[in-house]
C-alpha cells in the first residue's frame, strides 16, 4: 500500500518562556508564503504533545511528518507518543531555552526558513538511536541525575525563581550523589560518588555543556558520562572548565559505552531530556535502534 504523507506542526507556546511568540509567527507567515500545506497542533498543557502525536501515529494510514516547535522537552513529549514508528518522520525547529539535541543534527541549513524548507520537501530520513528508561520513558538525548536534576527540581517548586540564579548556587553548594552499576550484565558492580551521572545519545546537555565526547546518536551504543567528587578548593575552577570546555577537561572525568546498564541512585528523582521524574531510584537503560526516523 502506497501512503501519503502529512506534514504536522507541534508548537509549544510555554516554551522558552513564552518567548519564542515570534519565531513562530515567521514560520507561519514563511509558510503561507510558501504554500506549504501543513496541520498546527498548539499544545495547551504539560503532556498534551505525548497526546497529540499518539493520536496522529494510531491508526493512521498516512506518513506523518511531525515537526517539533520548541526546547528539548517538546521533543521529549512528541517521542514518547510515538505509537507507530514505521508511520513518522521527525524534525526539529529549536526555539525552546534548552535545545541540546539539535546541537547533534546541527547543520549549514539551520535558518528558521531552511529548516522549514527541509521539512517539507525532503522524503529523506536517517535512523537515529534512543535511550529505552525502565521500559516506560523514551529518551532521546540525555538522562541524568546530579546537579542537572537538582537544578531542574529547585526551578519546578520555585516556579519565579532564576534559572542561572539556581545554577550557580547548586554548582557551588553541590551534593555528591552516590551510585551502584552494573553494565552489560557483568558481575562486576560499580561504586562511585559523583556531581553529575549521565547516559547520552547526544554529547552536550544542561542547555549546551558538552558532557561528552564520543556520543554518537546513531551507533547503537549509550555513552555513560560522569563527575567524580570535586574537592571544594578547586570547585570554582573546575566547574569553569566544564561550562567553557566541557567534562572532558576535568581529570574527574570518565567515558565509556556500554549497551545497557542498571543503575542504583540515592535520589528517587532524576531527568530525561530536562525534564524532572520522581519515581523510583533503581534504572534500567537500554539502547534502541533502527526504530525512530528523522529526517535529513
Amino acid at each position: 500500500m502506497k501512503y501519503m504523507s502529512e506534514l504536522h506542526l507541534i508548537f509549544n507556546p510555554a516554551s522558552n518562556n513564552g518567548k519564542n511568540h515570534h519565531a513562530f509567527c515567521d514560520i507561519e507567515k514563511y509558510m503561507k508564503y510558501k504554500k506549504i500545506k501543513y496541520f498546527l497542533h498548539s499544545t495547551k498543557y504539560p503532556g498534551d504533545a505525548k497526546n497529540i502525536v499518539n493520536k496522529l501515529t494510531t491508526k493512521n494510514n498516512k506518513i506523518v511528518k511531525i515537526i517539533s516547535i520548541g526546547g528539548d522537552g517538546t521533543l521529549h513529549e512528541i517521542i514518547n507518543g510515538i505509537n507507530d514508528f514505521k508511520k513518522c518522520l521527525i524534525g526539529v525547529i529549536p526555539v525552546g531555552r534548552g535545545n541540546d539535541f539539535f546541537l547533534n543534527i546541527k547543520t549549514d541549513r539551520n535558518s528558521l526558513h531552511e529548516l522549514i524548507d527541509k521539512y517539507s520537501n525532503s522524503n529523506k530520513w536517517k535512523f537515529i538511536d534512543f535511550i529505552n528508561i525502565n521500559n516506560k520513558i523514551r529518551c532521546l538525548n540525555s538522562f541524568g541525575f546530579g546537579i542537572d536534576s537538582h537544578i531542574i527540581k529547585e526551578c519546578k517548586e520555585k516556579r519565579k525563581s532564576n534559572y542561572k540564579f539556581i545554577t550557580i548556587k547548586k554548582c557551588l553548594f553541590f551534593s555528591v550523589n552516590e551510585c551502584i552499576f552494573n553494565v552489560d550484565d557483568s558481575n562486576h558492580e560499580s561504586h562511585e560518588k559523583t556531581i553529575v551521572f549521565v547516559i547520552s545519545k547526544g554529547k552536550w546537555f544542561g542547555g549546551g555543556i558538552q558532557i561528552s565526547e564520543n556520543s554518537q546518536i546513531d551507533d547503537g551504543y549509550l555513552t555513560i558520562s560522569y563527575i567524580k567528587k570535586l574537592n571544594r578548593l578547586f570547585t570554582i575552577p573546575s566547574l569553569f572548565k566544564l561550562l567553557k570546555y566541557g567534562g572532558h577537561a576535568l581529570k574527574q572525568h570518565k567515558e565509556f559505552k556500554c549497551k545497557k546498564i542498571k543503575l542504583t541512585i540515592d535520589k528517587k528523582f532524576y531527568q530525561c531530556d530536562g525534564e524532572l521524574y520522581e519515581d523510583t531510584n533503581l534504572i534500567n537503560a537500554s539502547v534502541v535502534s533502527n526504530k525512530l526516523k528523522i529526517i535529513i
